[in-house]
């Protein structure tokens, strides 16, 4: 599990606009979420990649050197209602959004992270709480000279 302290910035307010549309498409028939692991994941990728787009490039604003340092990003959702660990691979960096809060408190690491808040993670975490999160995972990549790049300057 993480060692360091949990680091959380608040959404910028063009991602805090996004969130409604966001949670609410989470929650509708449409996200299409099914069983794994014990965790529900959406299932409609093409429709969440949709939605969520906007909600992403408002943070990618936010960190603009994860554009040059990343190599490939994927977008997942998640609907956390039990304790889950989540891997997060070595290369691998992780933006947690949550988007909708169900009931209680949402807990990263062992700290509350707040709605209207975001974290970004770089190794193995747990989250507990019941509520729908987007995920952001982003690869780190080599820059032209070949020495590696980290994602978004969080080192």
């Amino acid at each position: 599990m993480s060692s360091d302290g949990l680091k959380s910035w608040p959404l910028p307010s063009a991602a805090a606009r996004q969130l409604r549309e966001v949670a609410s498409w989470l929650q509708s028939e449409k996200a299409a979420f099914h069983l794994v692991n014990s965790s529900e994941i959406c299932g409609n990728k093409d429709g969440m990649v949709d939605v969520t787009s906007r909600l992403i490039a408002a943070i990618a604003a936010q960190h603009p050197s994860d554009q040059s340092a990343s190599i490939e990003n994927r977008v997942a959702a998640i609907h956390f209602d039990t304790l889950t660990v989540i891997p997060v691979d070595q290369g691998w960096a992780m933006y947690l959004i949550p988007v909708h809060a169900v009931k209680g408190t949402i807990i990263v690491d062992g700290q509350q992270l707040n709605m209207g808040h975001y974290c970004h993670l770089k190794e193995t975490f747990q989250v507990e709480g019941d509520f729908y999160a987007v995920l952001i995972l982003c690869r780190r990549g080599q820059s032209q000279d070949g020495v590696e790049n980290t994602i978004g300057g969080f080192e």
